[in-house]
């Protein structure tokens, strides 16, 4: 074999070997987008486990809607920035709900709309009182704190501005026991119209099945090229020679 087709044979080879795992990769992301997905439309058609003013320990709990009872303290809230929502700039309200334990778990409330992506008023929309909350369960991450914590000017109640919700940091800000899950509450009877409640994003596993798909495709036609190209130079090479008797 001579070296330029040695040459494009190696670059043929290497080609399809990166294409088939970037193909691999999207749908290894493909498998994980559609299990989030069918946990949460199970977990919407399921209803929700009750566990009144008892903490469930996170494994128990995780991707599922429970109910839970207890107070918010409403004294000290925070305000996730950029969250734009039907094209309008917003924030969404996590509130603590303590338990009769001293126990608590934070609690995305909802949208609030906002001009600036950061600032809001939720002590305009209070929801005092003993109250059952559902809600589906979402991890706290830690270190997605991302940038500093702002503390917001308010006379009211101690208000802060963050980009994520990590358990370490807010831990740090508020005098009792938090729990490393958060419930994004479900909307219904029992919430408030505002902060507006809003259900759990929904992925879009199609989107990454389709680029594993376009990226095998690609492979396959690298071989197919690259083997036609082979034979057809090979084809040449052998053909009868022309000028013998």
């Amino acid at each position: 074999m001579k070296p330029v087709a040695a040459l494009f044979l190696l670059g043929a080879l290497v080609g399809t070997v990166v294409c088939v795992k970037l193909g691999l990769w999207q749908w290894g992301r493909w498998q994980v987008r559609r299990e989030i997905l069918l946990s949460l439309e199970r977990a919407q058609s399921e209803p929700p486990r009750v566990y009144g003013d008892s903490l469930p320990a996170a494994e128990q709990v995780m991707g599922r809607r429970i109910s839970l009872t207890g107070r918010y303290d409403e004294t000290r809230q925070f305000l996730l920035r950029g969250r734009p929502h039907d094209g309008e700039q917003g924030v969404e309200v996590v509130t603590p709900l303590v338990l009769t334990s001293n126990q608590a778990v934070l609690v995305n409330r909802g949208w609030l709309e906002a001009v600036d992506g950061a600032t809001a008023r939720p002590q305009d929309y209070p929801e005092p009182g003993h109250r059952a909350v559902v809600g589906y369960v979402e991890p706290l991450a830690r270190g997605r704190a991302g940038f500093p914590y702002l503390k917001l000017p308010s006379d009211s109640l101690t208000l802060f501005s963050a980009a994520f919700l990590d358990p370490d940091s807010v831990a740090a800000r508020l005098p009792y026991l938090v729990a490393d899950f958060w419930l994004r509450e479900s909307p219904g009877p029992a919430a408030g119209p505002r902060p507006r409640r809003l259900p759990p994003e929904r992925p879009n596993p199609g989107m990454h099945l389709g680029y594993a798909i376009q990226w095998f495709a690609i492979a396959a036609l690298i071989l197919a090229g690259s083997a036609w190209r082979l034979a057809s130079t090979r084809g040449r090479h052998t053909g009868p020679d022309r000028g013998s008797a």
